[in-house]
């Protein structure tokens, strides 16, 4: 049997209990009862994806067959891209968050990226910074020089230490501006990321120059 088709089968053979079950919204009234507002209120801000699948499903398990295990598979994929995406995606959102940050120049929304026991060394750096404050000063330095600035990463890889920390390698471009020119700094960094609370915060962070050879 086909693999799409074999899955289609394991899918189909979901009962509708097991379905409503994978739905936050069980056995929901009819969509004009609860409308707008009132709906995001009671079943949260995902509620009319998740009205439509639910009350689409109890529509097409009725008709059987493909339609059926069609149903079945939308709303059985939607409640995975809605659940929590994992270590490593998480973590790797705050790297995005760290070169939008960078990039913007907004000095203050780098630094809260920084959990307070935070280590880090910066490009060229002769000290290991090691309270909030040194962070802060870096990066009010490093940013509002040569501005506008750009920070992207190349390429990482990242490996999920545990279900709290993640460290993330790779290359980087870092730009600027300077007498009109554009200057570029590529660079070898390393994040560490943790959970703290309910928080993905860096706890040490080392970038250094890329060898010219």
């Amino acid at each position: 049997m086909h693999r799409r088709q074999k899955r289609a089968a394991q899918v189909g053979s979901a009962s509708k209990a097991e379905v409503h079950a994978a739905c936050p919204m069980s056995a929901p009234p009819p969509k004009a009862d609860i409308a707008g507002a009132n709906r995001h209120a009671r079943f949260g801000p995902n509620s009319d994806v998740l009205w439509d699948l639910c009350t689409g499903y109890g529509v097409l398990f009725s008709k059987g067959g493909l339609m059926r295990n069609f149903a079945v598979a939308i709303i059985l994929a939607a409640s995975v891209s809605l659940a929590h995406a994992g270590p490593k995606e998480d973590a790797g959102q705050v790297v995005a968050n760290w070169g939008k940050a960078f990039t913007d120049g907004d000095v203050d929304a780098i630094a809260k990226l920084y959990a307070p026991d935070a280590l880090m060394i910066g490009t060229l750096g002769k000290e290991v910074l090691t309270k909030p404050d040194q962070i802060h000063k870096y990066f009010d330095i490093a940013l509002n020089r040569d501005k506008p600035r750009t920070a992207k990463l190349d390429s990482s890889e990242a490996l999920v230490v545990d279900e709290n920390t993640v460290i993330i390698a790779g290359f980087d471009t870092v730009t600027g501006t300077r007498d009109g020119q554009q200057i570029v700094a590529k660079g070898r960094v390393t994040f560490v990321i943790a959970k703290r609370g309910s928080n993905w915060l860096i706890v040490h962070l080392h970038r250094s120059p890329l060898p010219q050879t």
